[in-house]
């Protein structure tokens, strides 16, 4: 994987270089020996390939991704990663370490989880999710604010409100008992750890969606998905890990290649949908959405329809916890009471569009 913004932290850099010789650890690094943190953003950064990525998921700046690598660095006497314009690479006197490296982190994440199992009950239980999923349905969920695809299960079921949660968002990363992640269909999310408990929560169907105004302007009637990489305007959210096999999303990140500059790229969801209110582009998006916005409307195209699969993945040592547990099976119960195939544009009693609010516009 590249990082287009690593040469800040050392261009040019090869793969045999050493470090200036030190005499002694002490006068290398002031005395400091590595700490747990250096390991960990070697791990991250072994793990994204990214010293931007491997900061985004801690929760830190890449300026202190950078300086921790380099003490690293420093220690050894010798480049970890070789560092270029174009991206950031594991050396081969690296190899040895990575496997420690992770073990380590594996390790730590255990006592962590064990020493959180410790918790009494009533102690919040952090949820993390990517901005859809937060915004629109742990939010009510924890609120009870009757909006998004979960508000007929909360009303008719009350009891599945989570008012103790803590929402931790996934693009700004940070560490949580339960992470809800994707994947394609038929794939196990690449996101989950070794030792999660993982269960599949959902199957979503995704669709391409317009605002009226879209098409008054004449734009071709688009027939398959291939049809939208020529004289349409997109809008997407970049990749997103565990979206982007054929299965799941890559037919459509294909397709926004392919448009070029008609193609807009947006990084939050909340972004997307207001273009495709206003008017001005097409995008893919879950087919509850209309819910939320009854005056969007889905494409009927020939293709077979595009899915991803949400899964719960709950750290081995938080499920040992009662509140988790608790939680967890709140999570399940919620998620298995909508239907997540159909496209809804109602509040109360989801159900299919009619024939004509879905077919090709005139």
């Amino acid at each position: 994987m590249l990082d287009k913004d690593a040469a800040h932290s050392g261009v040019g850099l090869r793969s045999d270089a050493v470090m200036p010789y030190a005499t002694d650890w002490e006068h290398a690094v002031g005395g400091k020996s590595p700490d747990w943190q250096d390991i960990r953003i070697f791990a991250e950064v072994v793990d994204t390939g990214s010293f931007s990525e491997a900061a985004q998921s801690l929760g830190i700046n890449q300026a202190t991704v950078s300086r921790r690598i380099a003490r690293l660095e420093k220690s050894a006497r010798t480049i970890l990663f070789e560092r270029s314009g174009s991206g950031v690479t594991l050396t081969a006197a690296a190899a040895e370490l990575v496997e420690i490296a992770l073990r380590a982190r594996r390790l730590t994440r255990e006592f962590e989880e064990e020493l959180n199992g410790l918790r009494s009950t009533n102690v919040r239980v952090r949820i993390k999710a990517t901005e859809r999923i937060y915004n629109y349905m742990l939010t009510p969920l924890k609120t009870g604010v009757p909006m998004g695809p979960l508000q007929d299960a909360i009303a008719r079921h009350p009891d599945l409100l989570m008012p103790g949660i803590q929402l931790v968002s996934a693009e700004a990363g940070g560490e949580a008992d339960i992470s809800l992640i994707w994947s394609g269909v038929d794939e196990m999310p690449p996101e989950a750890e070794p030792d999660d408990k993982i269960q599949l929560l959902a199957r979503l169907r995704y669709g391409i969606f317009y605002a009226e105004p879209y098409f008054a302007g004449g734009r071709p009637v688009p027939r398959v998905l291939d049809d939208l990489a020529h004289g349409h305007s997109l809008v997407s959210l970049p990749h997103i890990r565990g979206t982007e096999s054929p299965s799941a999303w890559g037919r459509w990140f294909s397709v926004v290649d392919r448009a070029g500059d008609r193609a807009t790229v947006v990084e939050w969801a909340s972004v997307s949908e207001r273009l495709v209110l206003s008017g001005s582009a097409l995008a893919l998006l879950p087919v509850y959405t209309p819910c939320l916005s009854p005056s969007l409307r889905e494409l009927r195209l020939e293709d077979e329809p595009l899915y991803l699969n949400l899964w719960k993945a709950t750290r081995r040592g938080a499920a040992r916890n009662a509140d988790v547990r608790e939680i967890s099976d709140k999570l399940v119960a919620a998620f298995s009471d909508v239907d997540w195939t159909v496209t809804r544009n109602n509040f109360f009693g989801l159900h299919a569009f009619p024939e004509g609010a879905v077919a090709f516009p005139d």
